[in-house]
């Protein structure tokens, strides 16, 4: 049997959540590869048994009552009941997976942090490890909590012990690699660069052509790296200084979306602001079509830029922060480019952009002809068929 086992180290439900980035883009990508294996397992499932689990189910719903009623432990006894519950499902998978009693030839594990999942099902199942590395999880965690992890040592080990042992590694940018080879002492010959894109997200259309307003949008997490604070007042700035008809478009769910709502509300072009909530499938589609401007208002350096390319496909011209994962994918014929996490920069870059048609349409098409001539289902399919099915 040649069978292909995924792994994503958290848990089952967030892998078949259809609002969750990640296990939206894993289910994808399990359904891409289906025809180049006789099965294709995410953790212990059969990829043709399961479904993704749509937005509004009991199940979501009863996940984010669990997350409102641990909002009130204390911080400290949080965390460390975070990683405890992440190194039990680490456990569980392990035995879920082993329990399955089936060959795998192929393992393929979306690295997260403190996992050594992959690493040990590597030894006993006697398979080859491949590793998609998003990047630093470390470094993640501390954006998000404010302190190292208190297994550091341990997350970190286990890190470094599962590149060394992957046959091939993906990740999105040279700067990536290049943290890879000199944090982990990883040879870069193993190390290949490729987008991962969420084809059930991205549809390819015409450019919307532009009659009276300008429609931009943000489709997205509210999530304190995303900077959608910085949207919200460039765009008011942006609409009290200057002749400008604009809408303004904010796609999605997330953490600060009661907070970006309360702090739109406090400006004088809180009606231009248009809060939609979480949108999918045909009802995001139609709304897209209607969009000319994508802005991802913030990042990190390594962050994968995945809107950027939802947003090229349909044709919109696109804005984004200068940093050294994008500034390796993209030129400044493809996207506009300001100074990450300064106002100044963005409202300048804004400004320009919105004012201006001709620019809006150049963007657009120098954005859309790279995304159809380079990324595609089917160069993804080659890509991760070359990584994980060619010899070492």
């Amino acid at each position: 049997m040649n069978n292909l086992l995924i792994i994503y180290a958290r848990n089952n439900s967030e892998l078949l959540n259809r609002k969750s980035a990640i296990g939206s883009y894993i289910h994808c990508l399990a359904k891409l590869l289906e025809s180049d294996f006789d099965n294709v397992f995410l953790n212990g499932m059969k990829i043709k048994d399961q479904k993704v689990i749509e937005p509004g189910s009991t199940q979501i719903n009863s996940n984010f009552i669990k997350k409102k009623l641990s909002q009130l432990i204390p911080k400290s006894s949080k965390l460390r009941r975070s990683e405890n519950f992440l190194i039990e499902q680490h456990k569980l998978i392990l035995d879920e997976v082993v329990n399955l009693k089936e060959p795998f030839n192929h393992i393929l594990e979306f690295y997260t942090i403190g996992s050594n999942v992959g690493l040990k099902l590597k030894s006993i199942l006697n398979s080859r490890l491949s590793v998609v590395y998003d990047g630093p999880s470390i470094e993640e965690y501390v954006f998000f909590n404010g302190r190292k992890p208190i297994n550091y040592k341990t997350f970190l080990e286990n890190e470094r012990m599962t590149l060394q042992a992957a046959s091939r590694i993906n990740c999105y940018s040279g700067p990536v690699k290049s943290h890879i080879v000199e944090e982990f002492d990883v040879s870069a010959e193993k190390i290949t660069v490729h987008q991962n894109i969420d084809f059930t997200r991205f549809e390819s259309d015409e450019p919307s052509k532009i009659n009276d307003t300008v429609n931009i949008c943000f489709i997205g997490s509210f999530l304190h790296w995303h900077r959608v604070d910085l949207l919200i007042h460039a765009f008011d700035k942006l609409l009290n200084e200057n002749s400008v008809n604009a809408d303004l478009y904010l796609i999605g769910d997330g953490i600060l979306k009661s907070k970006m709502e309360k702090e739109a509300k406090t400006l004088n072009t809180s009606n231009r602001i248009h809060f939609t909530g979480y949108l999918d499938g045909k009802e995001l589609y139609n709304l897209k079509k209607q969009m000319h401007i994508g802005i991802m208002p913030g990042s990190n350096w390594y962050g994968a830029p995945n809107k950027i390319f939802e947003y090229g496909g349909m044709g919109m011209a696109c804005m984004a922060p200068s940093t050294p994962t994008i500034d390796y994918i993209f030129n400044d014929q493809e996207i506009v480019f300001f100074e990450l996490d300064n106002f100044e920069s963005f409202f300048k870059e804004l400004k320009t952009l919105v004012t201006s048609e001709e620019k809006i349409n150049s963007m657009s098409k120098g954005l859309k002809s790279k995304i159809e001539s380079d990324y595609g289902p089917e160069q993804t399919r080659n890509y991760y068929r070359r990584m994980l099915l060619e010899d070492e």
